[in-house]
């Protein structure tokens, strides 16, 4: 009865490894769902680098239609500057609208700059936290053959 009661042992042993969780699983979980989170930010910080990018090829039209006019196009000249103010087109000086157009375009190219930077960190975030989900997968890949092995070596010992 002492060797059935030490196959039932080690068959409960067997069992309760098997229907353990793996200390790597919770691990490899959250640094799943980290990743899965920097790819949604990443997709956001690309939509929005890509926004300011219209922006400023928008603003360079304007900038170069309004290199086109030459002159002031004060308001006495036929090739005034018009700003659409709620409902009413409102004269604008030329060397007006410049600047404003100008003052855009620094703030655009002042976000741009903050965007590329957070796609930059994000990046290597992802890339960081891919490094360490392959890690950990190899301590699994590890862990797994040491216990095939164990087991290997027990069913011999039998």
């Amino acid at each position: 009865t002492s060797g059935t009661q030490d196959k039932k042992k080690t068959d409960g042993q067997q069992r309760e490894t098997m229907s353990s969780p793996n200390p790597h699983t919770a691990e490899i979980d959250g640094l799943a769902s980290r990743y899965k989170s920097l790819q949604e930010d990443m997709q956001q910080a690309r939509v929005a680098h890509q926004k300011l990018m219209q922006q400023l090829n928008e603003n360079e039209m304007v900038r170069e239609e309004l290199d086109l006019m030459g002159g002031d196009g004060g308001a006495g000249g036929e090739g005034g500057v018009f700003k659409l103010v709620g409902p009413v087109l409102m004269r604008q000086d030329l060397s007006e609208a410049r600047g404003t157009v100008e003052k855009r375009m620094g703030f655009i190219n002042g976000e741009m700059t903050k965007a590329d930077g957070k796609i930059s960190k994000l990046e290597k975030q992802m890339k960081e936290t891919a490094e360490k989900i392959q890690f950990v997968q190899g301590r699994m890949q590890k862990d797994a053959v040491a216990a095939a092995r164990q087991v290997a070596a027990e069913v011999a010992a039998r």
